[in-house]
């Protein structure tokens, strides 16, 4: 192609560079019509090697320094721009004019830029804006191996090297000499794209370019100021003269606000050396209004489009993304480049986290066993307001998980809570003696819940100290440490096993520091286990964590099949209730608690966050949420916000669902109501809130020290010593809780029913009917809490009952023994002594008196008739599912260590896309 060409050389200061430029100019296959050397050196240049040569001022600015060019020369055709330290290829200006032959559209053709000492390092591919109006280039460090050899358009160019059309120059009335020195080529390019010109990239022409401003190396008289603070000049003098009119009022005056707000962002991401540049750049933006103004006056003048119709050229934020991955990359590289120069060869391999003994964390977990002394069991069985001894038969709970026909009362029979396969699993270890396993798990509770939380940890942060704050945050938090103090031992299992929950979950969808090229069968069985029996301990946090599964299974589609196969345990263990509650039309009664009900006494108002804070004996432990809370709010302002923003919203679900249950009352009919723990769903939002304090804190060494701290002292020492100093409300004893003669009736295979009646400070009486060795912690039903056959106004039995108990009660010489016989009612019971209904059933002749017991005064009604024994093992079809899928799980969630492949047949649902490749 035959075309006037203009080569213009910019000088400033750098000979040794600009011979080898010279050089590489005279050896063009096509060489320009005319080449004039721009010196604004203040010392003169080195020889021009008999090229033309223009002194300007050393202060003369780029824009300018082309301007003066140009007029110099007054040159036709293009103008090619080369500046001192960017040496072109011998084909540069061939192939550049190539591409304008080709598209005689294309306004403004750049060249692919090279590493000046290695030509085989791409530099820089074409200039764009990210959403956020940020410079970016898209191609940098890259090995050339021509994957990028096709042209195509871009928003601007570097002037390096570029080859400019001069009618479109002439047009756009040249590059705004207004416009900072890094702005001055993107708003060029810019202008002449919103003009309706192509403008691209030639990947076969190429220039080794030296960046000497990029890398600071030219004198700072220059630029005027530091190239960081150029470059954030240049981004923030661009929004501004391309926002419209009302934005750009807005911008120009909350331009320091912002920067400020950036520059905590900044320091909280560990970037502390872009505060001075963020700062700088809004200064000088600010107070040059007049420079931006001006801008804007001359994109109005020269331009038509708006810079929306551009959007498409900007920067995805999936490029982003990866070109700060990779920024990290080459940091850390270097890192570990110089640390080996230096010998220290050790540091150059990857420390995975600390182990659980390695950390340190274990010393802690015992710390936390001492705090607990004044829990430390003295019997195999504890009791307490929401907890009781286990039956001492471990067939007799496993006959009793999943039952269909749960015999409760007098005519209550509906299908047993998944509640008792949580307790059939957590005795299974302990089946000699079962309900040791209970107290065990309330003594070792905050133990085990820090470890899961400290494996927990590991996915949010690397530093030990952090996790173990973090973990002892969580152990120690109010809902773990109230259900511990009150003794709500479903609310205790549910909250404690969560972290471990969580961990296995994660490790499924691969989420987190922590990843594996292999998909871990195992944690999708240890997860489906470990959901079924939270569910079934806490069924509202059952439904908040499944709800949290199936959105995880939607964002990452290619985990779905084992995120979703983790739900499958707990579906099956809640099908009969949830066919039962359905059936009766009283399915929110699916959400009540299982075991015995404690109230929370919670309120849905804005102390529910803090655990319905208040000066009690629990307030200590209360301290905690309050650092806690800050934290977590600063989480949102430090980096890998896809990290903390997930969290919050398990947080805020947590809470917002807390906030909905508290409310929800089931009316007994009798003048009293039964509602839902919130008290988990606050353990899941505490767990979340300690998290995001571990991000946080692991940012920075700044907010690491503040908010360990802060949390240690205000929150750490008060729980600590609100635990230790707390009276436990709980009792120890061998697991009986009927009188011994009862006991012997059971041990030897008789059963009857006991009549226990205890008086009220009203003056009446509350009657209770249980079989054999009393009602222990696995016959609680949540269906019989609400049941209306426990209603005497539609259960005609207990009409009977309470008949029965007046005439016991008033001794007036009714006949009792049909209807103790019709009910089976071999024992009376009365707890505690009462003298005046002593001296009325001991002047009942069917009764015969048994004398005072450690469970209160008791009566055995002579002649009547021991039942059988309950069948411990009862199986139907629902069962036999139940127990089939659970037995699945088990197996997924046994550890298999093979050196070679699996060779046998696990299901296809749990290989990845990627491993099938």
């Amino acid at each position: 192609m035959t075309a006037n060409v203009c080569a213009i050389v910019l000088a400033h200061d750098q000979p040794q560079f600009l011979q080898r430029v010279l050089a590489d100019l005279k050896n063009q296959s096509v060489a320009p019509t005319r080449v004039l050397i721009v010196d604004t050196s203040k010392q003169l240049a080195a020889s021009s090697q008999g090229y033309e040569v223009l002194k300007l001022d050393s202060k003369t600015g780029f824009s300018a320094a082309i301007e003066k060019a140009v007029a110099h020369t007054n040159p036709e055709g293009f103008l090619w721009i080369l500046h001192d330290d960017s040496a072109p290829d011998s084909k540069a200006l061939e192939n550049l004019l190539r591409e304008v032959e080709l598209s005689p559209s294309l306004a403004i053709a750049g060249p692919k830029q090279v590493d000046w000492d290695n030509p085989r390092i791409i530099r820089q591919l074409g200039l764009t804006l990210t959403r956020g109006g940020k410079l970016f280039s898209r191609v940098r460090g890259e090995f050339d191996q021509g994957q990028h050899d096709n042209a195509e358009d871009v928003m601007a160019v570097g002037t390096a090297g570029a080859l400019i059309n001069l009618d479109v120059y002439r047009a756009l009335g040249g590059f705004d000499a207004k416009a900072p020195v890094y702005a001055a080529d993107v708003d060029f390019s810019i202008r002449a794209r919103l003009q309706g010109s192509r403008v691209a990239v030639a990947p076969n022409a190429k220039i080794s370019h030296k960046m000497l401003s990029m890398q600071g190396a030219r004198p700072l008289r220059w630029l005027g100021i530091n190239p960081a603070t150029a470059i954030r000049q240049a981004e923030l003098h661009l929004a501004l003269s391309y926002a419209n009119p009302a934005l750009f009022v807005l911008g120009w005056l909350f331009l320091f606000p912002v920067a400020v707000a950036n520059s905590l962002v900044l320091g909280l991401r560990s970037k502390a050396h872009a505060v001075g540049p963020e700062l700088g750049a809004a200064f000088l933006v600010f107070t040059n209004l007049g420079s931006v103004l001006s801008s804007r006056s001359k994109i109005a003048q020269t331009t038509t489009a708006k810079i929306g119709t551009l959007s498409a050229l900007r920067a995805t934020g999936q490029e982003v993304r990866n070109d700060n991955k990779k920024a990290k990359d080459e940091e850390v590289s270097t890192r570990l480049l110089a640390t080996h120069a230096m010998g220290e060869t050790e540091l150059l391999q990857v420390t995975p986290n600390s182990g659980f003994i390695s950390s340190g964390a274990i010393w802690w977990a015992l710390g936390l066993l001492a705090l607990n002394l004044p829990w430390v069991p003295t019997n195999v069985a504890v009791s307490g307001s929401g907890v009781l001894p286990l039956s001492s038969n471990w067939l007799e709970i496993f006959g009793q998980a999943g039952a269909t026909s749960h015999s409760i009362g007098l005519g209550f029979v509906g299908a047993a809570d998944p509640w008792v396969w949580a307790l059939t699993l957590l005795s299974s270890p302990l089946f000699f003696l079962p309900t040791l396993s209970v107290t065990s798990f309330m003594f070792l509770a905050t133990p085990i819940a820090f470890a899961g939380a400290f494996k927990l940890s590991e996915l949010v942060a690397s530093n030990n100290l952090v996790r173990i704050v973090s973990s002892l945050s969580f152990a120690l938090w109010p809902a773990l440490t109230v259900a511990v103090s009150q003794a709500k031992f479903s609310q205790l299992l549910a909250i404690a096993l969560l972290p471990w929950l969580l961990y296995s979950l994660a490790r499924v969808a691969r989420i987190g520091h922590k990843d594996s090229t292999r998909f871990p069968r195992t944690h999708v069985g240890i997860a489906a286990i470990l959901l079924a029996m939270i569910a079934a301990s806490s069924p509202v946090l059952g439904a908040v964590l499944l709800v949290l599964v199936a959105i995880t299974a939607v964002v990452r589609p290619s985990k779905i099949v084992p995120l979703l196969s983790t739900t499958l345990l707990a579906i099956a263990w809640f099908l009969p209730l949830i066919i039962e509650r359905i059936a009766s039309g009283n399915w929110l009664s699916l959400l009540l608690d299982p075991g015995l009900s404690v109230p929370d006494g919670l309120e849905a108002n804005w102390k529910l966050a803090f655990f319905g804070f208040g000066f009690d004996a629990l307030s200590w432990g209360l301290l905690i949420t309050v650092p806690t809370l800050i934290f977590a709010l600063l989480a949102l302002l430090a980096p890998k916000l896809r990290n903390t923003l997930p969290l919050w919203g398990i947080a805020l679900l947590a809470l917002a669902t807390s906030w909905l249950v508290v409310g929800i009352d089931f009316d007994l009919g009798n003048g009293s109501s039964l509602g839902i723990d919130a008290t988990s769903l606050l353990g899941l939002f505490g767990l979340a809130l300690t998290l995001l304090v571990a991000h946080v804190a692991d940012t920075s060494f700044v907010l690491r020290v503040s908010a360990l701290a802060s949390v240690t002292l205000l929150g750490l020492l008060p729980a600590a010593f609100q635990l230790v100093t707390v009276t436990p409300q709980v009792t120890y004893s061998d697991g009986q809780i009927v009188p011994s003669i009862i006991q012997a009736d059971v041990s030897s295979g008789s059963y009857w029913r006991t009549l226990q009646l205890e008086s009220t400070s009203e003056g009446g009486l509350v009657a209770q009917v249980f079989t054999g060795a009393g009602v222990k912690l696995n016959h609680i039903s949540s269906g019989y809490k609400i049941s209306s056959n426990t209603n005497p106004e539609v259960n005609p039995e207990y009409q009977e009952l309470g008949q029965l108990v007046a005439n016991l009660a008033s001794a007036n010489g009714a006949e009792i023994y049909p209807t103790l016989e019709k009910f089976g009612i071999g024992y009376i019971l009365v707890k505690p002594v009462d003298r005046n209904l002593q001296l009325a059933l001991d002047s009942t002749r069917e009764l015969e008196s048994i004398g005072l017991t450690d469970y209160g005064q008791l009566w055995k009604v002579e002649n009547i008739p021991a039942g059988l024994q309950a069948t411990p093992l009862d199986f139907g079809l629902l069962k036999l599912g139940q127990l089939a899928v659970l037995a699945l799980f088990a197996w997924f969630a046994i550890p298999t260590r093979t050196k070679k492949k699996r060779k046998t047949k696990d299901s296809d649902i749990f290989i990845d896309s990627e491993e099938a490749s």
